[in-house]
């Protein structure tokens, strides 16, 4: 079971969404990826990218009460990248939407949790790149309205349209289907 959650574009949603854009990259522009050499024996390898973050991201020393002195703890900082799209899942919407947009598609659709971090990032991005989203969250009842749950508050106000699955969804029979259903409506 399915349910459509929300498709409105709002003048405050627009607004919301070209202020996020203000905040973040001002031009988007797909370049061709070289892996590096240590990835070579990977079978499938992105080619293409679209720049999203401000990287490489700092290595902070990170102190630390109650270490021993003989060790030194360093922290990755991605939620330094400059992006709207703070932490790790800015990396990889580089490669999946720059992949997207050198194809042409006008549109992402992918799927997660109803707090999904990932879904939330993708609409975020899909809007600043001009992409529209389409995002199938799982939750426990998909009879729910959207608004029991503002955890995607963001991915709503980018005009995502999104419908709920059921949380226990199986991938090649519940997830697959919808995302091709989905992809031949938005053709």
């Amino acid at each position: 079971m399915l349910r459509r959650c929300w498709s409105s574009h709002s003048n405050f949603q627009l607004q919301l969404c070209t202020y996020w854009s203000q905040m973040s990259v001002k031009h988007y522009s797909v370049s061709n990826y070289q892996a590096p050499e240590w990835a070579k024996d990977i079978l499938k390898k992105p080619e293409k990218r679209v720049k999203l973050a401000v990287l490489p991201t700092p290595i902070h020393k990170w102190r630390l009460d109650g270490l021993p002195q003989d060790v030194e703890l360093f922290i990755k900082r991605d939620d330094m990248t400059g992006s709207t799209l703070s932490g790790n899942k800015v990396r990889k919407l580089e490669f999946i939407l720059g992949d997207a947009l050198s194809r042409g598609c006008k549109a992402v659709i992918t799927c997660g949790s109803i707090q999904s971090n990932h879904c939330r990032a993708t609409a975020v991005a899909a809007r600043e790149l001009g992409l529209d989203s389409y995002l199938l969250l799982r939750n426990k009842s998909p009879i729910l309205p959207c608004f029991d749950n503002l955890g995607n508050l963001p991915s709503m106000l980018c005009g995502s349209q999104i419908y709920f699955i059921p949380k226990n969804s199986k991938y090649e029979t519940t997830i697959k289907p919808k995302q091709e259903q989905l992809a031949r409506e938005i053709e």
